[in-house]
């Protein structure tokens, strides 16, 4: 009888590119869960948000932050559902969000549906410009705007994040597991215009 041992891995295997301005990395070990409230259910949803997590249910388009746990990001992703996205540890998992919103809400753990990718650096807004049919300008795309869209064929989530440590435009972008080599390909295809 074999012995066979499974271990886990990322959707792109922790892919890092750096070229151009823009820096592409995959995000791991960020919990994904997703949360459904009929709208007659949303107040209720919102204050428990509010006493138990210290963070505000955003308004569509838009995503906030809790105010006691600073990893935990809530995203409007369509109408009555969020994402809360949060940094995985041993002791936090989807069972605190059954226990914060449970009563509530629909809860979906889709932690390893979705590719994740940071992009950052001088160049990453002329990047998205080139694949993306969103304006990102930070006038009408500020730090917390999210947006669920299309990149070239695939569906696409993207979020502006805090700006990152050089003091450049940082974005989340999301896509589904199943089509995530396409979308990496869809990005570092378009990567080329940014030094041309």
């Amino acid at each position: 009888m074999f012995d066979y041992k499974l271990s886990s891995k990322s959707p792109l295997d922790g892919f890092v590119l750096e070229a151009g301005g823009a820096r592409l990395v995959e995000t791991k070990g960020f919990a994904l869960i997703s949360i459904a409230a009929p709208h007659l259910g949303e107040r209720a949803l919102k204050s428990a948000l509010k006493n138990t997590l210290g963070i505000d249910l955003p308004k569509p388009g838009f995503s906030s932050r809790s105010e006691t746990t600073p990893d935990i990001t809530l995203m409007s992703v369509g109408r009555d559902q969020w994402f809360f996205r949060f940094l995985e540890t041993e002791k936090s998992s989807v069972d605190w969000v059954v226990g914060a919103v449970g009563n509530y809400a629909a809860i979906t753990d889709q932690s390893d549906s979705w590719a994740q990718i940071e992009l950052s650096g001088i160049s990453a807004r002329m990047l998205l410009e080139c694949v993306l049919p969103v304006d990102t300008d930070p006038s009408v795309f500020p730090e917390g705007a999210v947006s669920r869209t299309v990149l070239e064929h695939l569906g696409v989530i993207v979020t502006r994040q805090p700006n990152d440590a050089d003091g450049d435009y940082c974005f989340l972008l999301m896509s589904p597991r199943s089509s995530a080599k396409s979308f990496l390909h869809a990005l570092i295809g378009h990567r080329r215009s940014i030094t041309s």
